[in-house]
């Protein structure tokens, strides 16, 4: 940890105070992510997954991120990848494959009313990698469309 960072002790950080740390400071996007996986709990603003979306698996992407902006919590919401689904902790494998975020817009606008706000970041961390999806903390209810009842495909 560089100097300016906030020391992650998930005992004395409130999850839910906008990731402000003990010390008052706000936290960067990087020790945001690195506190939820210290904590080693998913939370109604976090979801660990072992690897990122395969494009047979768009659909469960899409369902994720409309079930994260539906989410009435105040703070923004992760979906963080290379984390052991079962034990919670980082992966040995570095991702490789993520899909482009235009690609994962376009889904969203085209099977989602109205508008999902997300992002996708990556750092290096304990020997590998962490890779994320960010729900703003902005976005209103929404609802998956899927229209004329077809199922979640990939723009040609």
């Amino acid at each position: 940890m560089d100097n300016k960072s906030v020391p992650i002790n998930s005992k004395s950080i409130d999850l839910h105070a906008d990731y402000v740390g003990y010390m008052g400071e706000k936290m960067s996007e990087r020790e945001k992510i690195i506190q939820l996986i210290e904590n080693g709990k998913e939370t109604d603003c976090c979801d660990f997954k072992k690897c990122f979306y395969v494009k047979e698996k768009y659909a469960d992407m899409i369902k994720d991120i409309v079930a994260f902006a539906n989410n009435t919590a105040a703070d923004d919401k992760y979906i963080i990848f290379n984390i052991d689904d079962e034990i919670h902790k980082v992966g040995t494998q570095k991702i490789e494959k993520v899909a482009d975020i235009s690609t994962i817009n376009e889904l969203i606008r085209c099977h989602v009313e109205p508008y999902i706000d997300v992002e996708i970041g990556e750092f290096a961390y304990e020997n590998s990698n962490i890779v994320y999806i960010k729900i703003s903390k902005g976005n209103i209810l929404c609802r998956n469309s899927r229209k004329n009842n077809t199922a979640i495909t990939l723009p040609s």
